[in-house]
């Protein structure tokens, strides 16, 4: 069905793309803002969820022990009172680890824009996913991957040195004592943000697919909904940096009665619900191959809007550094995994081939 696959997709390049307008807009102004966008973004969908999610279900109380009787209470999505959640397809377990990987992604994603990490320079480092991929993959998994995906991997590799080279601070390839070397630090804190998010985002990349192959894939309403929700008690960690970057919106100029700031907030979360929904529903109707290349042309979108209407500085380095990601990402997305041989599914069915040759016998 086209339009199923269209729409997803549609959302995917929009919902993206206006996102990084409003995350433009926002940063220019306020670069710490990372907490307080993050968590108005989980607030939104967790809300959103639960108004979808939550059933009314009003029963006496001969009725509820009878169906606590005959259906497990380890089963029921949970609730108070009336007030109840559908029976999870995936246990809350599983959903509690995915959700502390997630949670510290987005938050360190997030985070590295206030340490002189340009807005370009951090799409091209997120797009270099593939590297903690293929780690990942062949440590956890004992994956073998093909010629094609190494050169893919190196090609990407050399896209990212290139560019984080070109991204240091002027200041210190200047030698410009005075700010050179708080200009340096600030920015390792940065590069080291994204790199520890780079890596956990593969883990839970690796995590989710085992657990989708356990329980079906067709589960995107309830994983977008108990990712976003179980992670709201989290930013309490950070509460103190969220109220005091929610007072710098306050003091933004006031639009139609309300501070500027908060409009562009209003654009992201809305625009971010768009794109990750789109996301959740096209891992469902799309192989991974078809998947990575719609995101692919959304990043290099984003990051053509981001240098061309904001004015973000992009050197011929950049150019060449981005060119590589993209190019190693397409090759990488256009070859398939050589599974090990101790893969379960590569052992020879003895029995069935046993039963085949008596079958012909007979």
């Amino acid at each position: 069905n086209m339009e199923a696959v269209m729409m997803p997709i549609i959302a995917i390049i929009g919902g993206c793309c206006s996102n990084v307008v409003a995350l433009e807009f926002i940063v220019k102004r306020d670069s710490g803002a990372g907490h307080l966008i993050t968590f108005c973004q989980f607030l939104v969908v967790a809300i959103e969820g639960l108004i979808k999610n939550v059933e009314y279900r009003p029963s006496s109380p001969s009725s509820a022990n009878k169906k606590n009787k005959s259906q497990p209470s380890s089963k029921d999505g949970g609730g108070i009172g009336p007030f109840r959640l559908p029976q999870r397809k995936i246990p809350i377990y599983y959903y509690l680890a995915m959700v502390m990987m997630f949670f510290l992604v987005s938050i360190m994603n997030n985070q590295a824009l206030a340490y002189n990490i340009g807005l370009p320079f951090h799409m091209i480092f997120r797009s270099s996913s593939l590297i903690a991929n293929v780690l990942t993959g062949s440590l956890v998994f004992k994956k073998r991957y093909p010629w094609r995906q190494v050169l893919a991997v190196l090609t990407v590799t050399c896209g990212v040195f290139i560019c984080t080279y070109a991204s240091v601070p002027s200041s210190v390839l200047e030698q410009d004592k005075a700010k050179a070397e708080e200009d340096y630090f600030t920015w390792l804190k940065g590069i080291g943000l994204l790199m520890v998010a780079l890596i956990l985002s593969s883990i839970l990349g690796l995590f989710q697919e085992v657990t989708y192959a356990k329980y079906g894939k067709n589960h995107h309403v309830e994983s977008l909904f108990y990712s976003h929700i179980l992670a709201l008690p989290l930013f309490a960690v950070v509460s103190d940096q969220i109220i005091e970057h929610a007072n710098i919106f306050q003091q933004s100029p006031v639009v139609y009665n309300i501070p500027v700031l908060w409009w562009w907030m209003i654009v992201n979360v809305f625009t971010q619900y768009v794109c990750i929904r789109g996301v959740f529903i096209l891992t469902t109707r799309l192989s991974s191959l078809s998947c990575n290349l719609v995101l692919s042309i959304r990043k290099f979108a984003s990051l053509l809007i981001s240098i061309v209407y904001f004015q973000n500085p992009f050197t011929v380095a950049h150019w060449v550094g981005a060119i590589f990601v993209f190019v190693g990402t397409f090759l990488y997305s256009t070859s398939s995994i050589s599974p090990s041989p101790s893969h379960p599914s590569l052992k020879p069915p003895t029995q069935h081939k046993r039963k085949k040759s008596q079958m012909k016998k007979h």
